[in-house]
């Protein structure tokens, strides 16, 4: 009985150092996205890779995962809030009088976390950007977090 009860600790710390270091190879190699360095100090950003590497990833989700875009030539009229109101934010958090003032949509360089949108646990805003012919839809907040866990348990 002593050597079943020592061979499941044994197997139990195996088991545990495999999961652990499974785990951390996952967080270990996490590379911030650069768009991120436009709203952080790289100060922040490098610290974060090395104390919170979950909080990169999810930043990281959120950048491309956080809206979708539709076009303004629907049938209906397409209402929402014209992005121009939005401005730019400091990367301290605060916001800037620099408002928003790029003319076309490119989804690997457009950077949700650079301005001030107003989003929310459960709304989806939509903002109207005339010059690009879209209209930028922001998921529930609520959404993005519940499919960033469930890709993460995923990749486990």
């Amino acid at each position: 009985m002593k050597k079943i009860t020592i061979l499941f600790c044994n197997l139990f710390i195996i088991i545990s150092i495999i999961t652990g270091s499974s785990a951390n190879a996952q967080t270990k190699n996490v590379i911030p996205d650069s768009r991120l360095f436009q709203c952080f100090e790289k100060s922040y950003i490098d610290n974060l890779v090395k104390t919170n590497p979950e909080q990169i990833l999810y930043l990281n989700y959120y950048l491309d995962n956080s809206y979708y875009v539709a076009s303004l030539k629907a049938e209906k009229q397409v209402l929402g809030i014209d992005i121009h109101t939005v401005f730019e934010k400091t990367k301290i958090g605060g916001v800037t009088t620099i408002p928003f003032s790029l003319k076309s949509y490119n989804k690997s360089t457009f950077n949700v976390l650079k301005y001030n949108f107003q989003t929310g646990y459960l709304e989806m805003p939509n903002y109207i950007w005339n010059e690009a012919g879209i209209v930028v839809v922001f998921r529930p907040e609520k959404d993005i977090r519940e499919d960033f866990n469930m890709l993460q348990k995923a990749k486990k």
